[in-house]
């Protein structure tokens, strides 16, 4: 993990603008809740001690009292810390979770995940890929697939993503990864090797010619409030990269997540920014995506599909 020391007062207004160049939109009391999907997306639990778990359970908290019920919750890797805390860190969480009631949970793992993938694969249950579809939404999953950074993600997982981007390109695609591509404009991206994933390019060519709506990462641990964690890479047909941030208290930071909010017959994806502990939107952190295409339901309600890798 990065340490991250004090930015000067020019460098911090930069990143702030930049963080603000986003439009705002919120989820309306008008908003039928069985027309509009709400997923959490979350990620960098990693208790490094029992103490160290009360930030999860906290935002779990927050997710259950105060925002309306997610359809679904996304984990972009690294559940737990070190190999010998996995078995408890995995069993705490799996418990941890269920006071979100939250019905569906798609996991993939991190770097730190990889160091015990048996504990990992025993208590997620999930292969190193999978695809998800909610009505016209095909989600893609793609684990790390080695215990150091970068993140390492194989030919073979690379060639199945690849063949499902070309496949559905009549549908709205999120993409979701431990680690972000190397000229995807977030944090240290294209500065540090160990933040981006191996050989982004495979991904990026394909990007050239074929949509990705949206790519869902985290493993740098930033707060939001040091800007770029959102941008939107023209040359990648307007491919919107996400840095979901990070759950754990690094740099004295409250917990915070993403909820992600589509509504039906819409072409706008809503991203908010979630403060957990003062159980809060960061008004400045809310951004809009254009879809390239309306989100639909199917039978006018979420039809979660879940299809393994072999």
């Amino acid at each position: 993990m990065i340490k991250i020391k004090l930015y000067s007062l020019v460098f911090f207004l930069a990143l702030m603008a930049l963080s603000c160049s986003y439009e705002k939109a919120t989820l309306k009391s008008s908003d039928n809740r069985h027309d509009v999907l709400i997923i959490w997306a979350l990620s960098d639990i990693q208790p490094r001690n029992d103490g160290e778990r009360e930030a999860f359970e906290t935002s779990v908290s927050d997710v259950k009292n105060n925002i309306p019920k997610p359809d679904m919750a996304i984990v972009a890797g690294d559940i737990f810390h070190s190999e010998a805390l996995a078995e408890t860190t995995l069993n705490w969480f799996i418990k941890s979770r269920e006071g979100a009631d939250i019905e569906y949970w798609f996991e993939i793992a991190g770097n730190h995940d990889m160091k015990n993938f048996e504990a990992y694969k025993k208590y997620i249950k999930k292969p190193l890929y999978y695809s998800v579809e909610v009505g016209n939404l095909l989600i893609l999953f793609m684990s790390d697939e080695d215990r150091f950074p970068p993140t390492f993600i194989s030919d073979d997982t690379f060639n199945w993503w690849k063949k499902k981007v070309i496949e559905n390109q009549d549908k709205i695609i999120i993409t979701v990864t431990h680690a972000y591509l190397k000229n995807s404009g977030l944090f240290l991206a294209n500065k540090v090797e160990s933040r981006a994933i191996l050989n982004s390019e495979r991904f990026e060519e394909v990007l050239k010619t074929y949509r990705v709506d949206l790519w869902l990462a985290a493993h740098t641990h930033v707060p939001s409030f040091l800007g770029f964690n959102e941008n939107v890479v023209k040359e990648f047909n307007n491919t919107a990269f996400i840095n979901i941030s990070r759950i754990r208290r690094d740099m004295y930071c409250n917990p915070e997540s993403r909820v992600i909010i589509l509504k039906n017959n819409s072409p706008e994806m809503i991203i908010k920014t979630r403060d957990h502990n003062n159980e809060e939107y960061i008004k400045r952190r809310e951004v809009i995506i254009n879809l390239k295409k309306d989100f639909i339901f199917k039978n006018n309600k979420p039809v979660l599909l879940l299809e393994l890798s072999k």
